[in-house]
């Protein structure tokens, strides 16, 4: 008897003998016991994973005469053995590779209405059913649509993405997944044991990697090893065989990557390259060794072991960081993309090698938390001062140097008291607001602090040529300055850890007491200051004044359409005005948002009164749309939507595929209830998504208005008597495109 090889005499003969495949066989093995047969049956996938195999035993199910319509067919009647042999009348395998032509497929289709001859159903078995020509496919649509009950369809193929949509949608389709190389490996120790062939362990892994997923290629890398090894399976014959390198030489050459010795990684690729190897398989073999690693790494004991290598895997995932593994399997994983365009697979090989050694992450940083931080000392102070004191003295030697020095004469001291005495609330210099503060604590001054130099400068601004009565000084002007004053130094009051005031009332500030009249007489002795901050403001005030008269003079001018102006007016606010009670205040009804009707043309037209939304019309829906209480993305749907009908039932309308898909359960459920808000009652709605609506949207309509407008104005521009006078003097045109309207 001639020599059968494994693949075919190992090929499954039930559904209990198969390898993987669960979920089809699930299905199969209840559909058999129900009696629910479907009368098409699709089987994708790739190569070798058992499509024709499982479509055979089907059939025997189908066709069994001992036990009937039966997952368990029993493998030794007439109809199974004739299946087996190949040689059953009523099981028809096609080729479709070598029969793509329609006329072979009307020939085929011309026996269907016939009832079988020997067994139950009568099996047409079409294997790589996606070459048949388009022709082909469709002389098949209706017969696989309607067989008779007498018929079944078995397809196969491994390319379905070919197959066209209406035979997909006639057949019940199970896509077939890739065999696992442990499931390979197992299978292969079950065939090897029966045969009685001695194997190792590495080497069966190694063919279960080669075949990719594929049992018939793994039971033929099988039948080629045995006889590569004279009858017996070993790891060095099917490394040779398959043209790969050792793993324990993969192994050692990582190892030296790891080690970072350059020397050794060198020598054993010169020793590798005596044998020819293919260095993109080696390079594949290193970064199998890396996920290994990897995987060791975050979680460990997850590992086989397959390679008889696991001890030596878990030393390498000990010695080296995580950070390091990731980015020597990048550049692994890059350099092997790369490796055909270097001059030499050899030097590509070396260069990716020394990559790896020179390219490591840079090590955390350790931070020590048993030494102190050095922190470098702040600059001395020499005076402790509030922050209140910083701001007037800075304020004052700014006034100093950027303005001459002029200080008003010494007036008597009975006249100072009795100006501080009547200063109100809004004049008096912020260190006076509460007497309490300079008695709260000794130790913390707020008024400035001045020194016996400070003094004797103030008699030399006292002695000046240039003085200016204290009368004549507007009391406006240094209200506002020291209005300023308190502006700048309030914040960081607020924010101050030298100095906590109080709370201070109104009561506090009305009630004179003899800290008062003391405060006064501070103020007496710093009045140059506040005499020389209203003379250095003077100059900035006047622009001020004049930016906020023009800022003024334009929110005068009531634009409806241009509100900025309102705005300005709003904000600007002016140093000497008291504060208002918000009960006096009026609303500003020019700052009130008006409608854009050039964006919505259709806000400033008439709305027509609707009762009802049975109403509604076309030439209503493009009035109403703009007007629901919708926003952003939702709105934009319903404006490019057309009404189709508005009756007793509800509202119907269609929407493009653009928006369409936009169109979720609650952007319908906002546009529902903006309806109903606007017709005070609950509306039905309907939104249909068409390739293109049959009507006019609300937004083209808005769009054919804007139009008109551009147009209208353009006109005005061209009748205008400077652009005419410029067209017929100089030549020039009016540019279209840059013209744009407003409202």
């Amino acid at each position: 008897m001639s020599y059968q090889v494994l693949a075919r005499k190992w090929r499954p003969q039930t559904f209990l003998e198969m390898a993987g495949q669960d979920h089809v066989l699930q299905a199969l093995v209840n559909a058999l016991r129900q009696q629910r047969l479907h009368h098409a049956y699709l089987f994708t996938g790739t190569r070798g994973v058992g499509k024709t195999t499982i479509a055979r035993i089907f059939a025997k199910c189908l066709n069994c005469e001992t036990n009937g319509i039966s997952p368990e067919p029993c493998g030794t009647c007439d109809s199974c053995r004739e299946i087996v042999e190949g040689r059953f009348v009523d099981l028809i395998e096609v080729d479709a590779a070598s029969r793509t032509k329609v006329e072979d497929t009307r020939e085929l289709l011309e026996n269907v209405q016939y009832a079988p001859t020997r067994g139950r159903f009568k099996v047409y078995l079409i294997d790589e059913v996606h070459m048949l020509s388009t022709h082909s496919f469709n002389a098949l649509l209706k017969t696989l649509e309607e067989p008779p009950a007498h018929v079944k369809f078995l397809l196969a193929t491994t390319d379905p993405q070919k197959l066209p949509v209406t035979i997909l949608s006639r057949c019940l389709q199970f896509n077939l997944k890739n065999m696992s190389p442990q499931r390979v490996v197992d299978y292969l120790q079950t065939v090897l044991k029966s045969e009685q062939i001695n194997f190792d362990q590495p080497a069966l892994w190694q063919i279960g990697q080669a075949a990719n997923g594929s049992m018939r290629d793994a039971l033929s890398l099988t039948d080629q090893a045995i006889a590569f090894g004279n009858g017996t399976i070993s790891e060095s014959g099917v490394t040779a065989m398959l043209g790969l390198v050792n793993q324990a030489q993969v192994l050692d050459l990582l190892e030296s990557v790891v080690s970072k010795n350059a020397a050794d990684v060198l020598s054993r690729i010169s020793g590798l390259a005596d044998y020819q190897p293919d260095f993109t398989a080696i390079c594949g073999s290193l970064l199998e060794c890396l996920h290994r690693v990897a995987i060791e790494q975050q979680v460990s004991g997850a590992l086989l072991d397959q390679l008889g290598d696991l001890a030596r895997i878990q030393g390498i995932a000990a010695s080296v960081s995580s950070e390091e593994i990731q980015v020597m399997y990048q550049n692994l994983l890059i350099g092997r993309r790369d490796l055909h365009l270097a001059h030499s697979a050899r030097a590509g090989f070396e260069m990716l090698m020394l990559r790896l050694i020179a390219f490591r992450p840079t090590p955390p940083m350790v931070v020590s938390h048993d030494v102190p931080p050095v922190v470098t000392a702040p600059q001395e102070v020499t005076e402790k001062k509030t922050p209140i004191s910083d701001q007037v003295e800075e304020k004052k030697e700014a006034n100093s140097e950027e303005t001459p020095k002029k200080t008003p004469e010494k007036t008597p001291e009975k006249t100072q008291e009795a100006e501080s005495k009547y200063l109100s609330s809004q004049e008096r210099p912020p260190w006076e607001d509460d007497p309490s503060i300079n008695n709260a604590d000794p130790d913390v001054s707020i008024e400035p602090e001045i020194t016996a130099n400070d003094s004797t400068d103030t008699d030399v601004e006292l002695s000046g040529e240039d003085d200016i009565p204290v009368d004549s000084i507007d009391p406006d002007i240094t209200a506002l300055d020291t209005v300023e004053i308190e502006r700048k130094v309030e914040p960081e009051t607020a924010s101050s850890e030298f100095v906590e005031t109080p709370e201070i009332t109104e009561t506090e500030k009305v009630v004179e007491t003899p800290e008062v009249v003391e405060t006064s007489e501070a103020l007496r002795e710093h009045k140059p200051f506040v005499v020389a901050e209203s003379e250095f403001s003077d100059d900035a005030q006047e622009d001020e004044d004049e930016d906020e008269a023009e800022e003024r003079a334009i929110a005068d001018v009531i634009d409806p359409f241009n509100p900025a102006a309102d705005l300005v007016s709003a904000l600007s606010a002016d140093a000497e005005a008291l504060p208002v009670i918000e009960d006096e205040k009026e609303p500003d009804t020019r700052l009130s948002k008006i409608p854009d009707t050039i964006a919505q043309p259709a806000l400033g037209m008439p709305m027509p009164e609707l009762n009802h939304y049975n109403e509604l019309t076309m030439k209503h829906w493009w009035l109403v749309a703009p007007r629901l209480s919708l926003t952003g993305l939702v709105q934009n749907i319903l404006m490019n939507s057309s009404l189709v009908d508005a009756s007793d039932q509800g509202i119907r309308l269609e929407v493009p595929l653009e928006y369409g898909h936009m169109l979720n359960q609650m952007r319908y459920e906002q546009i529902q209830g903006a309806l109903g808000g606007f017709f005070n009652m609950e509306v039905p709605l309907i939104i249909d998504t068409v390739e293109d609506t049959s009507g006019v949207t609300a937004e083209e309509f808005a769009a054919s208005k804007r139009a008109d407008a551009l147009q209208v104005a353009i006109e005005h521009l061209n009748s205008h008597p400077v652009v005419q006078a410029l067209s017929a003097t100089m030549g020039a045109q009016l540019v279209y495109d840059t013209v744009k309207v407003k409202a």
